[in-house]
């Protein structure tokens, strides 16, 4: 059995996305067509030498060049293994002009020295390249075989025009793991302008890298979901994590049982593990074919407080180049508040190279930010006069109250049913765990003897997601101060926004003495009328 997973092993080919290349000698940045050096139209044709101790490479046509006497510039037409490549919605709807635009350099080397990966523009053509070839069964124009003492290829007489390089074997006493597939135009321009020249003779000297990892929080955004690396939520906000990563491959006599393929989650205090039922593991080839991965059949799975760790079969997964991982979280009451990051850090353990078994261990982390807001109420005329009993409720832009996440006498974060919160005898109440947008305070209930407050105040929280750090504005004013809470096992900070109320008129209280001067006014009024009447009778008498 072992034997045939061997052989059917041997014949994957592995079109493994990792990340870096070296690139050829002398190679720049890209040239404006304007600064081109003169064509030489007798050259047409040209060599690639690679360079990778025990690695095997297939090179494909995909557009053949012309060029006339004196041009500066070729012209690049569909190569026919490729015809049916182009305007093929399957594989992109890609026209040659749209290839113009991608970075066509294996790294751009800046005018400052500095170089610059391309592969995230570069992936967008390489990939579906690389299913047009696995659908069709394209066959490479020339084939590569590095030894394993490290000597250098070459293959000649190969026709100028723009290439695809791809990693299709590894051997057993060379890094285990692909590089990742290359975009090469023949001839490339090399030098420094003005002494640019068409180099006929490439030399590449790809190298491993680990296999990328990638974790993101899938986001609602309107009635689809984007991927952040970083967010802004509640409190009691349930969080869809989205990992992507890449598969190695080995050759075919490697012992597979020793293979090591290990995800391992750690939250962060302020986050829970949630729905683990619904975790979804899926695997996919280039050709679009996928899997989804069964629990202790594929994979096993362990959870240990903070921390998941997810094991894999490896030698069920083998088949396929990249695999994506979804599962929840909830942000707890635990979440540090106001611009400290709530983390999740995932990390992948494979096997480097199967012959001394060591392992990489890539990771990535998303961040989660939430934010709050401390009330201080007091008396219109003294800032220093606290006033308990005021109530608020928070309601969003479409004037929902929100759920409202406050401090119990103890100092515990805890939910109100209803929404609403109560100034303490200090005066203080609060509203936490909240993300950043637009909200409206609205006082329901005055504190004793004073007058409520009319209308709703404008609360805007603005959040950079890279630093976590936020503006607050009240009404159009921007709040500065701010002050510590203990949350999330470290100081978490709200800001503080005053709110003042006034004291209600001193209106005279029923049967008391007011009523009492009122009474005995009314009674002397009457006895002077009686007392008028009487002498008003006398005189007629």
């Amino acid at each position: 059995m072992k034997n045939n997973i061997k052989k059917l092993f041997s014949t994957i080919i592995v079109f493994l996305m990792a990340v870096a290349l070296v690139m050829p000698v002398g190679a720049s940045d890209k040239v404006d067509p304007k600064d081109n050096p003169e064509i030489d139209v007798t050259k047409t044709t040209g060599s690639i030498t690679m360079k990778k101790k025990g690695s095997q490479f297939s090179v494909y046509k995909v557009l053949d060049a012309t060029a006339k006497a004196g041009q500066n510039v070729f012209t690049y037409s569909k190569n026919s293994a490729f015809e049916s490549f182009f305007g093929n919605e399957a594989y992109g709807n890609f026209t040659i002009e749209k290839i113009a635009e991608l970075p066509n350099e294996l790294n751009i080397r800046n005018e400052d020295g500095t170089i610059t990966d391309p592969i995230k523009e570069t992936v967008k053509l390489t990939i579906p390249l690389q299913k047009f070839i696995e659908d069709n069964g394209v066959q490479p124009v020339a084939t590569i075989t590095c030894p394993n003492d490290g000597t250098a290829v070459t293959v000649d007489n190969l026709g100028i025009g723009f290439y695809l390089i791809v990693e299709t074997a590894t051997h057993s006493d060379s890094a285990s793991v692909a590089s990742k597939s290359m975009l090469v135009p023949l001839p490339i321009i090399e030098g420094n302008k003005p002494d640019y020249s068409w180099n006929y003779n490439l030399n590449i000297t790809p190298k491993d890298e680990p296999v990328p990892l990638d974790k993101n929080i899938r986001k609602q955004n309107g009635e689809e979901f984007e991927l952040v690396s970083s967010s802004t939520n509640n409190i009691g906000d349930i969080l869809e994590y989205q990992v992507d990563t890449a598969i190695p491959h080995y050759d075919d006599k490697t012992d597979l049982e020793s293979i090591k393929y290990i995800i391992t989650d750690t939250l962060s205090v302020g986050l829970d593990f949630i729905n683990q039922d619904k975790l979804s593991i899926v695997v996919a080839d280039f050709s679009g074919n996928n899997k989804t991965l069964v629990k202790d059949v594929d994979y096993t799975i362990e959870y240990n407080g903070k921390t998941m760790t997810i094991n894999f079969v490896y030698s069920n997964i083998m088949a396929y180049n990249t695999l994506q991982l979804r599962y929840n979280v909830v942000i707890n009451e635990n979440a540090i508040v106001g611009g400290g990051a709530n983390p999740n850090k995932v990390e992948l353990e494979y096997t480097n190279n199967p012959n001394t078994g060591t392992t990489s261990k890539p990771w990535d982390e998303t961040k989660t930010y939430t934010y709050g807001i401390q009330i201080l109420k007091h008396d219109v005329s003294d800032e220093n006069v606290r006033l308990a009993g005021a109530a608020f409720e928070l309601q969003d832009e479409a004037g929902k109250v929100i759920a409202a996440y406050e401090y119990d006498k103890e100092g515990k974060l805890i939910v109100t049913g209803d929404g609403k919160v109560e100034t303490d005898k200090e005066g203080l109440a609060y509203f936490v765990g909240l993300e950043a947008g637009t909200y409206y305070l609205k006082e329901t209930k005055a504190p004793e003897g004073y007058q409520i407050l009319d209308g709703r105040a404008t609360l805007v929280i603005e959040a950079d997601l890279e630093t976590g750090d936020a503006v607050y504005t009240l009404n159009g004013t921007v709040i500065a101060e701010t002050t510590a809470i203990e949350n999330g096992g470290s100081a978490s900070k709200v800001v503080v926004t005053k709110f003042a109320n006034t004291k209600g008129f001193n209106l005279p209280k029923t049967g008391g003495a007011g009523t009492w001067m009122f009474t005995v006014g009314g009674i002397l009024i009457m006895a002077s009328m009686v007392t008028v009447f009487v002498k008003l009778r006398k005189k007629e008498n």
